[in-house]
């Protein structure tokens, strides 16, 4: 199997009765997945997120308890 990036999967069509395979259901599922993720990895490299998740590291670092002597 190949894998090919960003492109629709074809999943078949209905058997007459207008039921999908467990098999088509499995690729409709992945690609959705795909799709959630890849809007995810969008949000989370945007430059205001990158900035929020610094802003988080350094609050933690100075808020920290300090050991007791």
């Amino acid at each position: 199997m190949t894998r090919k990036k960003n492109i629709a999967w074809n999943v078949g069509e209905p058997d007459p009765g207008g039921r999908y395979t467990y098999d088509q259901i499995k690729v409709s599922l992945l690609m959705d997945l795909r799709d959630e993720l890849q809007e995810l990895n969008g949000h989370l490299r945007c430059a205001k997120v990158q900035k929020m998740f610094r802003d988080l590291t350094a609050i933690r670092q100075n808020t920290h308890r300090r050991k007791k002597r």
